[in-house]
This record gives structure tokens, sequence and C-alpha cells, in this order.
């Protein structure tokens, strides 16, 4: 194994691991505690996104993770061309890429989204307009929709990444 896969597996699964732990446990547990302890959620999930730039580190480890696992791909599958692609842990790494392309675009709209609530609610002095009400209603709407695509496809990504090599004694 030359030295650039070698660098490439490091960055790809580690960067890996850091988003879609991060993303699980936002989603499992970071995320309902936020809800149910209201004001003081509020303040932890600002000192989260704000301070410590969750957010950020979140799309570095997104953005790492998808370069690092396409170039590996491409050079695996010879630029998409050899008979790798048709083999066993071909396919499993093609499903979990694509699932992880989807956890990748849902958890962009998810940030994004998260990021105009965290504006709109930083607007509110005491009670909320009726225009913003409006505003949050919808982005907790799209949040109830891409959350869980979200999350889903990070796990179905995460598992077939993890046992594409042994697909073959399935199929």
């Amino acid at each position: 194994m030359d030295f650039i896969v070698w660098l490439l597996r490091i960055l790809h699964i580690t960067a890996g691991i850091l988003w879609a732990g991060g993303a699980i446990q936002l989603a499992f547990f970071i995320g309902p505690t936020i809800t149910a302890t209201a004001e003081v959620g509020k303040q932890f999930s600002d000192h989260l996104m704000g301070r410590l730039r969750f957010r950020v580190f979140m799309t570095i480890m997104a953005t790492t993770t998808v370069v690092a696992g396409g170039i590996l791909y491409w050079r695996n599958s010879e630029g998409f061309t050899s008979a790798w692609m048709n083999s066993s842990a071909g396919i499993g790494f093609s499903i979990g890429a694509g699932f992880g392309l989807i956890a990748f675009i849902f958890g962009a709209i998810l940030s994004n989204a998260t990021a105009q609530l965290a504006h709109i609610c930083k607007q509110i002095d005491s009670k909320p307009t009726n225009e913003q009400r409006l505003q949050i209603q919808n982005i907790q709407n799209q949040l109830a929709f891409v959350a869980p695509v979200h999350t889903t496809s990070m796990i179905i990504s995460v598992l077939f990444m993890a046992m594409a090599r042994y697909l073959y004694l399935i199929f």
C-alpha cells in the first residue's frame, strides 16, 4: 500500500468516525436533551454551535470523509472502470458511498436549517412574532424530515463501509 492510500484511508476513517459519531450522538442524545431542557438547552446549544463551532467541525469532518473516500473509490475502481466495481466489496463500498453522499447532502441541509433556526431565535426578545413563529415552525417541519434521513443514511453507510470487504461471505 503506498503512502497516499495509507494517508487517505486514515483521513477517511478518522474523519468518518468523528462525523458519524457526532451526527448520531447529536440525533439521539444531544438534540433531544437540548429540546427537553428549554432555556438551559438553548444556552448549551449556543455554546456548542457558537463558541465550540461544532457545526464547522462537523462540516470539515464530513467534507474530509467524502473527498478522501471519493479519491480512494476512484483509485480502487480505476476511474470507475475496473471489474472491482462488480465484486462484492465494490458493490458494498458503492452502496456505502451512495448512502454516505445522501448523508452528506442531508447533513448540509440540516446544518443550514439549524443555523437559520439559531439566527431567528437570537432575534427574539421575549416572545416571537407571528412571522417568527411561522418561520420557526417551517424550519422545525423541515428538520423533522431531514434529520431522520440524515441519521439513517449515515448508519447504513457506516454499516456497508464496515462490512464491504466481507460481503462475499453473504453473496
